[in-house]
């Protein structure tokens, strides 16, 4: 339909897309903002308190984001050295800005698992909703800070947007360097896929190659990588690193259920795509994580030449799309 034909049929287009505001009410989410997205067949919530990532998600009312056991849980929990007991997963958790992999030590100070920006709220949060010719767009933007006196001060602003019709998540993304020194800079694109989208029938497939394992472990299972089976007893995580092309592809298509989910993103100022795979029992979840690094902790990336600096007022900007559609 064009604009007009639709907007005839029509009272208000929030039938079809809306953005509806709220506060969590009870156990460890309580007190924090949420944003409920309903766009089409996509459905999904946005937690401003957390860096405007996304929770859960679903497409025609099915389930295509991993939430992890404990739940959202706000901010006001958040230690540095107990990432884990914060980690719902949910769509997406963003990982950095100077740290991001297991826990570490650089000079004094201590850097814990993936950084603190996945648990940090968002200033400036604004929703806006528009038409673009025939396109109705709706933008939820909010700027997160990443400051320490004596120590880094880093702002990322971002955009989420859908189009109606269009089953895409856009994600825009701009790192500021504040400070009046150099500063490590590390980010990771923590996407997060579960069941039913993953189950044995689910297969992987990219534009990026054969991927380097992390350790013996994964090695051993790499002709494998690509397909999952049922969840198995005590499996122990394994990590595949992509080397990022210019366009960069990665699917999971699961014909059985007739629909697939597909990250992709410009490979310039994200050299990276981990893979990674946990198929364990309630810990049941495949992460496709675009990135500037592997998740290797800043010293390691630093010996090994991958460790990213921003300059004194340096901005970078990144374009990650998450989007599903049916095989049928």
């Amino acid at each position: 339909m064009t604009k007009q034909e639709l907007l005839k049929r029509m009272g208000s287009i929030d039938s079809l897309c809306r953005a509806e505001e709220f506060t969590f009410t009870s156990g460890t989410a309580r007190g924090s903002r949420g944003i409920r997205i309903k766009c089409g067949k996509l459905a999904f919530t946005l937690l401003p308190d957390r860096c405007l990532d996304i929770a859960y998600a679903e497409v025609e009312g099915v389930p295509v984001s991993y939430d992890s056991c404990t739940g959202i849980v706000s901010p006001a929990y958040y230690n540095e050295g107990d990432f884990l007991r914060n980690f719902g997963a949910g769509l997406l958790t963003t990982c950095g800005l100077n740290q991001i992999g297991g826990d570490c030590v650089d000079g004094e100070k201590t850097y814990g698992l993936h950084g603190r920006i996945g648990n940090t709220p968002a200033y400036d949060v604004s929703i806006d909703r528009h038409w673009e010719g025939e396109d109705y767009v709706l933008t939820v933007s909010g700027k997160i800070k990443q400051a320490s006196v004596f120590g880094e001060n880093l702002e990322l602003i971002r955009s989420i947007s859908v189009k109606l019709f269009e089953q895409t998540i856009a994600i825009s993304d701009r790192v500021i360097n504040n400070s009046f020194r150099e500063e490590p800079f590390m980010m990771l694109y923590h996407i997060n896929f579960g069941y039913p989208l993953l189950s044995e029938d689910a297969v992987l497939t990219t534009n990026m190659g054969t991927p380097a394992p992390k350790d013996e472990h994964s090695a051993k299972d790499l002709d494998i990588c690509h397909t999952f089976t049922a969840p198995q007893k005590d499996f122990a995580e394994q990590l595949y690193f992509y080397n990022s092309v210019p366009s960069s592809r990665a699917r999971l298509t699961n014909e059985n259920l007739g629909l697939f989910a597909e990250v992709s993103y410009a490979g310039d100022n994200l050299p990276y795509m981990v893979e990674w795979k946990q198929i364990g029992e309630g810990i049941y979840v495949v992460g496709l994580e675009p990135g500037t690094n592997p998740p290797e902790g800043r010293v390691v990336a630093r010996e090994n030449g991958r460790l990213q600096m921003l300059s004194p007022g340096e901005a970078k900007d990144f374009s990650v799309n998450i989007s599903f559609g049916t095989t049928n």
